[in-house]
């Protein structure tokens, strides 16, 4: 656990409709990160969306870069968390047990 909360780092991933679809072979893609605070609900989460964009080199061989934030999915993606975080578990460890995607 960080100093802060809980924080994780989603896979890459491109939004689709309802839904969340892997980055094979595309140009662009994003990744969440998740911070979720406090030790019984409500949770307080905080979500992070990034963009990257491959830049091509010479070579032919592109790396991705970060070019900007989404807060439309970050605020989609934090809904879907709180509403799992809020639902009643039998297991009270819930946040290390806690899966993003």
């Amino acid at each position: 656990m960080d100093r802060e909360g809980k924080r994780l780092e989603s896979h890459y991933f491109l939004a689709g409709k309802n839904k969340f679809l892997r980055p094979i072979e595309s140009d662009t893609r994003f990744y969440a990160d998740v911070l979720i605070r406090g030790d019984r609900r409500p949770y307080s989460v905080e979500i992070s969306v990034f963009k990257q964009i491959k830049q091509r080199a010479t070579s032919g061989v592109g790396r991705f870069e970060t070019v900007d934030t989404d807060e439309r999915l970050a605020e989609l993606i934090r809904k879907r968390i709180v509403e799992q975080l809020s639902k009643r578990r039998e297991d009270l460890n819930i946040i290390d047990d806690f899966r993003v995607f």
